[in-house]
């Protein structure tokens, strides 16, 4: 079976989890500050647009995917990069 040429796009529900979890988000940094009327306002809004409007999040959705790809290619490519060490002896299996 072939991959699908391109990613398809997530569903509206995947992306009204991301508008909530992004306005729990908003709402916990306005908890911790006293006069934090900006951020209450903001994670108001990102609920209710993200409720209703969850297309409005696909450009954040793609961009956090991208994110998060490149981080786990780069961290595969970092730990197949560092020398294999044998147990107890403090060499690498490189210098025998």
């Amino acid at each position: 079976m072939r991959a699908p040429a391109t990613v398809p796009d997530p569903p509206l529900r995947r992306l009204r989890h991301l508008a909530w979890l992004t306005a729990l988000v908003l709402a916990v940094l306005a908890w911790y500050e006293d006069p934090s009327w900006p951020l209450r306002i903001a994670a108001a809004a990102v609920f209710a647009t993200g409720t209703v409007l969850p297309n409005l999040f696909r450009p954040f959705y793609r961009a956090l995917r991208a994110i998060f790809r490149s981080v786990m290619v780069l961290g595969s490519a970092s730990r197949t990069s560092h020398p294999v060490r044998l147990e107890g002896h403090g060499r690498t299996k490189d210098e025998g």
